[in-house]
């Protein structure tokens, strides 16, 4: 059986409240300015890279992987209709195979969906469209029978927007983190550490629940208490003390005599010696801290800097700039967003 999917990844996020340590307020940063955060990487991965993994073993024979980039504007010349393009064509070229199924994934949550069960769910149902649900709404995972799309008319995206009213709901249960914040980014490293969620850290368990990728440096006089993970050509200086639940990513450095407590320092990131990091995500020179809400912008080298050791990561992203994204910093809980709404016009019901 010929399955194929298209992971659609949202832009970046961006936060209201900055702070700048060099000239009192600062705007438009986003955090990281890197990467959409389905590339940040969570114990060693990204959530896009682990869900390709999975998809594979599943025996998905075709995956492509489309950056959203202002989607739902497809005038010509637009970075929406770039989009379009990309889509019907990948669309276009499953068709020729004699797709029997294909998956629309919005690589923004993350979820430990049984894909398997969910395939099998569409089959026996004999439904054209199906999509997940949990307790709290819709979520961006959808199976499509094959012959709809190939049978239909007009454009593949308006085939999809007739089945939309047809489609059929999977309830899913199990662990799921929308991944609206830097917050829930945070909450969901903290849960795969503490065995909450089924993440595998990528490295070795040098003891109980303390993870070491490979290359990875720590000083004999540091103190690391699990949960940990210390990542690829990383390095704890002497007398640094890890605990409370972080994650140090590959290629980062932290500065003798520091202190992390229940904090993420994102990939190439250099934290300062003597300095006390507690319930924080750093990524090189900024800080999200996380109970006050606020992002930091420090333009002290010796504090917060991007870190370049021999054989360091760097995350393949869009350059600075490319994406343009909305602001998430209220406390309170966003509402569901519109499902796959570039799909469907939006003075009408979405998915």
């Amino acid at each position: 059986m010929h399955i194929g999917a298209i992971l659609t990844v949202p832009t970046g996020i961006r936060l209201q409240h900055v702070v700048s340590n060099g000239n009192g307020h600062a705007s438009g940063l986003s955090f990281p300015s890197t990467a959409p955060m389905a590339h940040w990487e969570i114990l060693g991965k990204s959530v896009l890279d682990r869900l390709r993994e999975r998809l594979q073993a599943l025996g998905v024979s075709e995956i492509a992987v489309i950056g959203e980039q202002n989607a739902g504007e497809d005038q010509p010349g637009s970075q929406g209709a770039v989009f379009w393009t990309e889509w019907n064509a990948v669309i276009s070229r499953y068709v020729q195979f004699d797709l029997a199924t294909l998956l629309l994934v919005r690589v923004g949550p993350y979820m430990e969906l049984d894909i398997a069960d969910f395939l099998r769910f569409h089959r026996e149902t004999s439904s054209a469209m199906t999509q997940v649900y949990d307790a709290e709404g819709a979520l961006d995972v959808v199976a499509i029978d094959g012959k709809w799309l190939a049978e239909g008319t007009g454009t593949f995206r308006s085939r999809l927007q007739t089945l939309i009213p047809k489609h059929k709901r999977f309830l899913f249960r199990g662990y799921c983190n929308r991944l609206a914040d830097v917050r829930d980014f945070h909450g969901l490293v903290t849960d795969a550490l503490l065995g909450r969620a089924a993440i595998r850290p990528l490295g070795h368990e040098i003891r109980a629940n303390v993870w070491l990728g490979e290359n990875a440096r720590i000083d004999e006089s540091a103190r690391i208490v699990a949960p940990a993970y210390i990542g690829r050509n990383s390095r704890v200086n002497g007398d640094c003390l890890i605990s409370g639940a972080c994650a140090v990513e590959q290629g980062s450095e932290i500065g003798f005599g520091t202190t992390l407590d229940n904090s993420c320092v994102l990939p190439t990131t250099y934290v300062g010696p003597g300095l006390r990091v507690c319930g924080g995500v750093v990524y090189q020179q900024t800080l999200f801290h996380l109970a006050r809400n606020v992002q930091l912008q420090f333009h002290d080298r010796r504090l917060l800097e991007k870190a370049f050791p021999p054989g360091a990561f760097c995350p393949t992203a869009a350059p600075h700039g490319t994406h343009q994204a909305r602001s998430r910093c209220s406390k309170s809980r966003p509402s569901s967003p519109r499902t796959f709404a570039f799909l469907c016009d939006l003075d009408h019901t979405s998915l």
